[in-house]
């Protein structure tokens, strides 16, 4: 679940994630992404990189996240 990969799980478990809410935070939503894109932005910032090669080394770990949560949007609630 964690990675992303649900297809191998049974659904009693994805129920119980989705239950609890831990399904939403392992989604690519926008905030999910600013706040990751924050946090690499402030570790890559002591690294005195100029402007253009900080952002080129972002880039790469924002789809990095996406393809670590399986690139899925965050689950809808059920009705």
């Amino acid at each position: 679940m964690a990675l992303g990969e649900s297809s191998g799980a049974p659904e009693e478990v994805e129920e119980a994630f989705r239950a609890s809410g831990s399904l939403h935070v392992f989604a690519v939503s926008g905030l999910h992404v600013g706040i990751f894109g924050l946090i690499a932005w402030l570790f890559i910032l002591p690294m005195r990189l100029p402007r253009r090669w900080a952002v080129l080394a972002l880039i790469p770990c924002l789809f990095g996240y996406a393809f670590i949560t399986g690139w899925r949007p965050p689950p809808c609630a059920p009705p």
